[in-house]
């Protein structure tokens, strides 16, 4: 990079900026993202980002002692996936709950009442500065708006709705301008609901349209999981977005715009955050049904070699006469119960020590041309049985 290029002479450059209070802020990238909406992005050089570091490593310390515990985004420790494990128990305790969101918040923010604050929980004024003069670089409207995609805009953000956060005594989270009240009354949500757009408006900003209460045991779409008090699921729109880009990375690998390589990064990405929610049932349904459409001969876990795809489980049947024969039966091998250490493989099985004690052994009869496999291990118990497809051990 151009930056570690020269980094002593660009950190010194740094070093000089803070102290004068003259280094360039504002230069930005812009451009659009539209997922999951659309949303103006604004990345700053390199060097302010830099910048942007230096500051916060002084500053993240003082924010993270005034907020309170249940606001989740940007912090170490917390997280989305902390907030939607939260929100799971808060449902587990309460039967009623309130779900609201502020209408374009980033761009909404007032630099005048951020500023306010800023000096209030700020005393050096040194620091005050550096932080005016970044808010000043964006508006999306005169004295409004944080560009989003800046490490400051993050920490600044959240730190605005402190005061939301000291609301009401009820149970509640919140990561960034996502919020949920939680209570045993309908009553008391209705009351919550009723005061907030005024309250709001003394932050100069506004309510979202679509705040709603309902019971915990109907479920809620919460930063892209559904959330019950027994379990954490997708929800409807993440997985309609997940089989939108695996159709999308799979186009772009069929004409050549990727590789392999970069097809299973992107599939690895994507699955990584359903895997969050109890999703291993709906991903088992999602890519068997796009292996049998795809024709390949791949051998799925506890299958053997016959012809395609749909013979690939063992599960499968061909509805054969008894008369049959065929030469394509194939096996495999498991271990119900852990052995002590990965050597501790039973005499009787010398062939097992191809692979970990427990590994699943592919084989197919020699006329077929192909070489015994080790498919992978799997140690799920201390006896071993023989898995085969059409006959019996």
């Amino acid at each position: 990079m151009a930056y570690a290029g020269n980094l002593e002479r660009n950190i010194d450059v740094l070093r000089v900026g803070l102290l004068c209070g003259d280094y360039p802020v504002g230069d930005y990238n812009k451009f659009i993202v539209h997922e999951p909406k659309e949303r103006v992005i604004c990345a700053a050089a390199f060097r302010e980002r830099v910048l942007h570091h230096a500051l916060m490593n002084v500053c993240e310390l003082y924010f993270e002692k005034w907020l309170i515990h249940d606001t989740y985004a940007c912090r170490k420790g917390k997280g989305q996936l902390a907030a939607v494990e939260r929100a799971r128990d808060f449902a587990r305790q309460h039967e009623w709950f309130l779900k609201c969101d502020i209408r374009k918040y980033f761009d909404s923010i007032p630099h005048e009442g951020l500023k306010r604050m800023l000096r209030r929980k700020f005393k050096d004024e040194r620091i005050v500065k550096w932080f005016e003069r970044i808010i000043a670089t964006y508006e999306t409207e005169p004295g409004r708006g944080l560009p989003i995609g800046n490490l400051t805009s993050q920490h600044l953000a959240n730190l605005y709705l402190d005061p939301l956060d000291r609301f009401q005594s009820v149970d509640y989270l919140r990561y960034m301008d996502d919020f949920v009240f939680y209570s045993d009354s309908k009553a008391v949500l209705k009351s919550i609901l009723g005061a907030l757009p005024a309250f709001l408006g003394t932050l100069g900003l506004s309510l979202k349209e679509g705040a709603f209460i309902n019971r915990t045991a109907h479920g809620m779409d919460f930063l892209g999981m559904r959330v019950w008090p027994w379990r954490i699921g997708a929800s409807r729109a993440s997985l309609r977005r997940y089989r939108r880009k695996m159709a999308m990375c799979e186009r772009m690998y069929q004409k050549g715009f990727i590789d392999e390589g970069i097809l299973q990064s992107r599939a690895t990405a994507l699955t990584a955050f359903l895997a969050q929610g109890d999703t291993v049932s709906w991903r088992r349904r999602f890519w068997g049904s796009r292996r049998k459409e795809s024709g390949s001969n791949r051998v799925q876990r506890g299958g053997s070699w016959n012809n395609d795809a749909d013979n690939c489980t063992s599960s499968n049947r061909n509805n054969n006469n008894p008369s049959n024969r065929n030469n394509n039966n194939g096996f495999r091998l498991c271990c119900s119960a852990a052995p002590h250490h990965e050597d501790a493989v039973p005499a009787r099985f010398p062939f097992a020590a191809c692979g970990r004690a427990g590994a699943r052994l592919s084989r197919s009869d020699e006329n077929q041309g192909r070489p015994a496999q080790v498919a992978g291990a799997n140690t799920t118990g201390g006896r071993f049985h023989f898995l085969t497809k059409g006959c019996r051990p």
